[in-house]
């Protein structure tokens, strides 16, 4: 129990730090602006859209938020917007000593379109429109939230239509000279990584379409609230996250001197391992062929407590170490 206790205490004293030393880049929670159309060039906003509106739109109960919809007038190919604020993660470089990691965070709704005669809905955020981060599709069968189109590591969840914040942390490893991009989204429990060696464009981009419509929309289908973009000392270590896929894994013996065991009960294939300490420094990270069994020597590890980061075919699991 001390042991847990000491472990919450870590984890609040982590938050509190990186919550007192953020440095907000940009921001906007859309209160300024009058309800009615979106325009173009509004506060730096590139706005773009054809055979629908966007708009700010008085949410009850929460305030101005941005929304899209309105497709009064489907042609039976597409109808697509864009929301695009140019350059802002070029402010990182203005970023305050020992603020290296960038953390996006924003709200979202999109309505429930499922059993609909429409094909496909969906929204995104990201660098541009085919290099994303985060994504709802909605279809006649099913509504899915995911984090990229390409990533191995990559996994979807059923989405509720209820409002979401979602949180994307962007770390940079200079060691690796690659980026790290953690979606987290703590309603959902989701958390999606992808792995590059550079960011793409330095825009926010904020796609919404609907293709191949043949009904007509009169109200929001979309929206957004409290985008905003900060810098922090470090990136949570989102223990808890995927309880369902860290279950299933086993890892013996634990504690450990030299060698520890890898395995699970659901054949999920593992194609990275990366370690972490308990303040959420990364130490090291070790890919594999999708395996299911591993042997991962961990002798060079001062002894301690420790958090493995399980990529798997389904998602990420988490797993405590202690090395002896």
């Amino acid at each position: 129990m001390k042991n847990l206790i000491a472990n919450i205490v870590s984890v609040i004293t982590l938050l509190t730090l990186s919550s007192v030393n953020a440095q907000v880049l940009f921001s906007d929670d859309f209160e300024s602006y009058n309800v009615g159309p979106f325009l173009n060039n509004t506060n730096g906003w590139q706005v773009n859209g054809f055979y629908n509106d966007v708009r700010i739109f008085n949410e009850p109960n929460r305030g101005k938020v941005l929304a899209w919809g309105w497709n009064t007038t489907p042609n039976n190919l597409f109808s697509i917007a864009k929301c695009v604020q140019p350059g802002i993660f070029k402010d990182y470089d203005e970023r305050d000593l020992g603020n290296d990691v960038l953390k996006l965070e924003f709200e979202f709704w999109c309505k429930d379109f499922t059993g609909n005669f429409a094909e496909l809905f969906d929204s995104s955020v990201g660098f541009e429109s085919n290099d994303y981060y985060f994504k709802c599709e909605v279809n006649a069968n099913e509504s899915m939230i995911y984090s990229s189109s390409t990533h191995p590591a990559n996994y979807k969840k059923v989405y509720n239509h209820k409002w979401i914040k979602v949180e994307v942390y962007f770390e940079y490893f200079e060691i690796t000279d690659s980026w790290e991009i953690h979606t987290y989204i703590p309603m959902l429990k989701y958390w999606g990584v992808q792995k590059r060696t550079t960011l793409g464009y330095p825009d926010i981009y904020i796609g919404f379409g609907v293709y191949k419509p043949i009904t007509s929309y009169s109200g929001a289908l979309i929206k957004y609230d409290n985008i905003k973009l900060s810098a922090v000392p470090n990136r949570p270590a989102f223990v808890n996250v995927n309880e369902w896929i860290s279950s299933k894994f086993n890892v013996y013996p634990n504690p450990t001197t030299n060698v520890v065991n890898i395995t699970n009960s659901e054949n999920m294939l593992v194609n990275q391992i990366t370690i972490y300490d308990v303040t959420g420094k990364q130490l090291s990270t070790k890919n594999f062929n999708n395996e299911t069994e591993i042997q991962l020597n961990v002798e060079n590890l001062a002894s301690g407590t420790y958090l493995l980061h399980l990529q798997t075919n389904q998602g990420m699991a988490v797993k405590k170490l202690i090395k002896k």
